[in-house]
């Protein structure tokens, strides 16, 4: 133990040990400002990825919502109405999954969302207009 506390006096004597620990947090440091850009990037780019989409997916919402309201809707309007409005709710969960930097969650409810958008075109609503 008296040779332990001579090596640790001896570190601090020459300032060995104050270097060591400026290093280790400017490497940390440097690291987690890196993750955090990383992180930033990611979400740029998923937000952009989904605009178009999603600008889409509400243009075609905004179509069938007066016929709903006025009970015109026929069948097949009606199931893509109910798709619709299902993707509105999976959209905002892919945003606030990708606002709240829940990476893991991204994946699933994308898939869910573009199953949706599947789903729609069996219906016969089309993306292209």
């Amino acid at each position: 133990m008296s040779l332990f506390k001579f090596e640790l006096k001896k570190i601090l004597r020459q300032k060995k040990f104050v270097w060591l620990l400026v290093m280790v947090l400017l490497t940390v440091g440097w690291f987690f400002y890196q993750n955090k850009i990383e992180q930033d990037l990611m979400s740029k780019e998923a937000e952009e990825k989904i605009r178009p989409i999603a600008l889409k997916v509400d243009q075609l919402y905004t179509q069938l919502y007066p016929l709903k309201r006025e009970d015109r809707l026929t069948e097949e309007q009606a199931k893509q109405f109910d798709i619709l409005n299902n993707t509105a709710t999976v959209m905002f969960q892919w945003k606030s999954a990708i606002y709240g930097e829940r990476w893991d969650e991204v994946p699933l409810v994308e898939n869910q969302f573009f199953s949706l958008l599947a789903n729609y075109e069996e219906v016969g609503g089309s993306l292209q207009h």
